[in-house]
């Protein structure tokens, strides 16, 4: 892993990632090298503050993208994903950080995130972009994620309980129901006679 310019990771990941453009945001970021020059970066990494305004902004940090190459060997490919994240935990804390947090999509299994030690905390609601203040055009598809993180400061005020992994993420990933108070007001209509709803488990 070496240190990389913003401009140099942007261009990277304009060229290679599946389905990001690069973040605006900066606050450092690393290639990861399998050879000299251009052709032998084979992964860059880019850290920022997180862009959910609700999470610290000064203890915490977000790897806003990653993105490897495509074109290389699966085994190397999960290598440096998880090699990525550990030295941008490991960076985070040097600069002061208490917590790293990152996003996957709900389907993904984030295997190389579990290698390096980060654990899922929450499942978000997939949102747009394009609000009446700040029109936008949605680049991809709206869909739920996972937010993982790596506690780096233990005891801090940013740590989160011990976790079962395996049973969070089965929690995270099972679809919601809606709640009864959405019920289509016309299905109510039809059937005046249903005095009461039963309610579905929430995911």
């Amino acid at each position: 892993m070496v240190s990389v310019e913003q401009r140099d990771a942007k261009a990277f990941v304009r060229a290679h990632h599946r389905h990001c453009p690069p973040p605006a945001g900066w606050k450092f970021g690393g290639a990861i090298r399998n050879g000299p020059g251009d052709d032998g970066v084979i992964g860059v990494v880019m850290v920022g503050r997180p862009v959910a305004k609700a999470i610290n902004q000064t203890k915490v940090m977000e790897v806003n993208r990653l993105c490897i190459r495509e074109d290389i060997a699966d085994g190397l490919q999960w290598n440096a994903c998880s090699l990525a994240y550990g030295w941008a935990a490991r960076e985070a804390k040097r600069r002061g950080a208490h917590r790293i947090i990152t996003y996957t999509l709900v389907t993904e299994p984030g295997t190389s995130l579990r290698a390096a030690g980060w654990i899922p905390e929450a499942r978000v609601r997939g949102r747009s972009w394009n609000t009446p203040s700040r029109p936008r055009e949605d680049r991809m598809e709206i869909v739920d994620k996972i937010r993982w993180s790596r506690t780096l400061v233990r005891g801090g005020p940013e740590t989160p309980l011990p976790v079962d992994i395996d049973s969070l993420l089965e929690k995270f990933r099972t679809p919601r129901r809606r709640a009864p108070a959405a019920e289509d007001a016309a299905t109510k209509k039809k059937a005046p006679q249903v005095t009461e709803v039963t309610s579905g488990a929430m995911g």
